[in-house]
């Protein structure tokens, strides 16, 4: 079973989750150009690929990669924590979806679900994305991360 590669696309996060580096007010905000992140992306290299962040969502030409991206053959997925709203992206992602041979879809984060530092908003907009990812039959899975200081009993309604 190969590792995938991870590539962090910018150190951009909104939702400064408290176990997150990225949350962290202090680091460095980085954008990849869209060249590099192709460059990477398009090696030899057939191990599977990971875009992540901070939120690649919040990358600021995240258009254009995504447009980019189709010419992408090893398989790849986008790793988010979902609470960016996927509306004017959607056309992006579904083309991806039925024209890119490497794209597997989406890893959602569900921190955003439980975590204790989290504004209904982003909760609202990571339940209306679900419902556009199945409208529009993009592919995700779920991750769930586990540490004691993410989950706080109490905060469970």
């Amino acid at each position: 079973m190969d590792v995938a590669d991870t590539f962090v696309l910018t150190t951009q996060c909104s939702a400064k989750c408290s176990h997150c580096v990225f949350g962290d007010p202090s680091m460095p905000l980085r954008h990849h150009s869209p060249q590099k992140i192709m460059e990477y992306s398009l090696s030899s290299d057939e191990a599977p690929m990971i875009w992540s962040g901070g939120e690649p969502f919040e990358h600021l030409q995240i258009r254009e990669l995504l447009q980019m991206a189709i010419s992408i053959r090893r398989p790849f997925m986008i790793a988010t924590g979902n609470f960016i709203d996927l509306t004017l992206l959607m056309r992006h992602l579904w083309t991806l979806t039925n024209h890119c041979i490497g794209f597997q879809g989406l890893s959602l984060g569900t921190d955003l679900l439980v975590g204790r530092n989290t504004n209904a908003s982003m909760k609202q907009t990571w339940i209306n994305n679900i419902g556009l990812l199945n409208q529009y039959q993009i592919p995700y899975g779920l991750t769930f991360s586990w540490s004691p200081s993410l989950l706080d009993y109490r905060d469970w309604e």
